[in-house]
């Protein structure tokens, strides 16, 4: 009795040990909701009949717009917050829940999708890029699944470039040249630099901050969902102004292609959070 009395101390740690190491803390998963918007006004982006004006030397301009798909990546999402205690934190998407294809599909309807297991906290930062990075664009076919499958996703990748699309954009406009009798725009844009042959580099980095206000909360108790907006008219007038009669087809990484990926840097923004208890 004696001599376990001495070990009982070490014995007691040796438990509380092994149970910090095995305890997990509490964590939810965030939903994203990406909203399709044309201009600042509010309006539900509809895919047609959206005009851009233009103000010019000779008097105002007028390009009419009709959108029939948009189609892109995001990935590599970060979080910075602090956790219940007031300490920072930084959350990383998990690699196998970090790369998400989405797509426009109806006025109104958002593409919507998961970020796994934020530990809990306050969060005011987030940031993503579109596209897919240089490391995961050049890894084995084998570590590309899912979305990133470049069979089952064969429309967002080059084959000639070894690349992925990282944003698709396909219409028609009056203003844009005449092709086999249709105007169309085609933006194909991609490049993350190159992996045999020296490219532009297309990636970008979006950075949203949501504020004191407006943070996400992350509790084992309460569910978060993010709302942010993708104004498509700023693809076409916001860094830089491409007009159609110009800028109507884009499809390898060339300087114009990286025009449209800083415009498409601008299209992002915060809209609202909610969080449920």
């Amino acid at each position: 009795m004696k001599k376990l009395s001495i070990y009982l101390p070490l014995i007691l740690l040796l438990i509380m040990q092994s149970c910090d190491d095995d305890y997990e803390s509490p964590s939810a998963d965030l939903e994203i909701n990406i909203e399709y918007y044309y201009g600042n006004g509010g309006s539900f982006f509809n895919g047609s009949f959206h005009t851009i004006e233009y103000e010019e030397a000779g008097g105002k301009e007028v390009d009419t717009l009709r959108i029939d798909k948009i189609k892109y990546y995001v990935s590599n999402f970060e979080l910075v917050g602090n956790d219940l205690s007031g300490k920072e934190i930084n959350y990383k998407a998990p690699e196998d829940a970090n790369y998400f294809l989405l797509e426009y599909t109806n006025p109104g309807v958002e593409s919507t999708f998961l970020l796994k297991n934020l530990p809990e906290g306050d969060y005011h930062t987030m940031t993503f890029y579109v596209g897919v990075d240089s490391l995961k664009s050049t890894a084995g076919i084998d570590e590309r699944t899912g979305v990133l499958d470049v069979i089952e996703n064969a429309e967002m990748y080059w084959t000639w470039n070894s690349g992925y699309i990282f944003f698709k954009l396909e219409g028609t406009s009056p203003q844009a040249p005449e092709v086999n009798g249709k105007n169309p725009i085609t933006y194909h844009i991609g490049g993350f630099g190159g992996y045999e042959t020296q490219t532009n580099n297309n990636l970008r980095k979006i950075t949203l901050n949501f504020g004191q206000n407006s943070e996400i909360r992350s509790t084992s108790s309460i569910d978060s969902d993010v709302f942010l907006d993708l104004d498509v008219k700023k693809i076409f007038n916001s860094a830089h102004i491409l007009r159609p009669a110009e800028y109507n087809t884009i499809t390898m990484p060339t300087e114009a292609s990286t025009k449209v990926a800083d415009n498409i840097q601008e299209a992002f923004r915060y809209n609202h959070v909610h969080n449920y208890e």
